[in-house]
């Protein structure tokens, strides 16, 4: 899989379940050429994971597992959104462009958002 590197996400919540994040190394990275593989019988057979919302596929391009939940974001659309054990899609939240959002490392409930505001500043030299 040559312009690929591979991310391996492990979530500890759900022992028997392996990520497998094939990454586009090229430069345009475009998220449309992901490839996600998935166990959920600890490793033994895997199989590639397309995940839809609203009968669209999402582009997932940060994982985090935490506890029991996978938290998702999909800066394509600007969506994220969590899976449970059995992989199921749950709690979709939007946000805006000038926000970045962080999940909580200790309580799966909690999104830290940073806003940024469109103030320039501007230094003059005496």
């Amino acid at each position: 899989m040559k312009n690929y590197q591979l991310q391996f996400i492990l979530w500890r919540g759900t022992p028997n379940i392996f990520l497998l994040n094939f990454q586009n190394t090229k430069k345009d990275k475009n998220p449309k050429h992901q490839i996600l593989h998935i166990s959920n019988d600890e490793g033994k057979l895997f199989f590639e994971w397309k995940q839809k919302y609203n009968g669209k596929r999402i582009y997932i391009n940060k994982f985090v597992a935490i506890q029991n939940y996978l938290f998702c974001e999909s800066s394509l659309t600007r969506k994220f959104f969590y899976f449970d054990k059995q992989l199921n899609l749950f709690v979709v939240n939007t946000y805006e462009s000038m926000e970045s959002i962080f999940p909580s490392s200790f309580n799966p409930s909690y999104i830290y958002k940073l806003v940024t505001n469109d103030e320039t500043v501007n230094l003059k030299h005496i």
